[in-house]
């Protein structure tokens, strides 16, 4: 909640319950990851037999990691940032930059969304699948495309949040 104008950053409910969901879902990817290694790890040193394909399981958890734990981040509004200019500008201004700042995150994702589908859409047509699991490639973009998409979305509500957020201060200021 920011002071000044008194909305929520958070995102709407539902936006949130689905950034809440998707990164669960990247927790429990993490999970699946260390899980595997460790076993891994032990199988090889204990009984000299290390498991078969665990580099394509973890290969695989880790797009599920990074691309469904996104959108919470651009929802809370985590990102690493440089806060130079917060100190020294006014507050409508340091708003109106978040808002540029969230605007240019939604085109950037937009086109990279853009980007995802045509290489998920390859990774379909021709089939390919990983070494050494039975895991078909374009069944790890669904994670990446759900997850890219919902981090649009919180990049739009931002947007949107913003917007709001100028036009209350502006009608304060009247």
């Amino acid at each position: 909640m920011t002071p000044e104008a008194g909305i929520d950053m958070g995102g709407s409910t539902t936006m949130r319950r689905i950034a809440d969901t998707l990164a669960a879902a990247a927790a429990v990817a993490a999970g699946v990851m260390m899980c595997a290694t460790v076993l891994d790890v032990l199988m090889a040193n204990l009984f000299n037999r290390p498991m078969v394909g665990t580099f394509d399981l973890v290969e695989t958890m880790l797009p599920c990691l990074v691309f469904l734990g996104i959108p919470r981040v651009f929802l809370r509004e985590r990102n690493i940032t440089v806060d130079i200019i917060d100190h020294v500008a006014s507050p409508r201004a340091v708003v109106v930059l978040r808002m540029f700042a969230a605007l240019a995150a939604f085109v950037f994702l937009a086109v990279m969304l853009w980007q995802m589908l045509w290489a998920a859409r390859d990774a379909y047509t021709f089939g390919d699948r990983k070494p050494d699991l039975p895991i078909m490639l374009y069944v790890i973009w669904i994670p990446v495309l759900i997850g890219t998409a919902c981090a649009l979305l919180a990049a739009a509500t931002l947007v949107w949040q913003r917007i709001h957020q100028l036009r209350l201060e502006r009608q304060k200021g009247k």
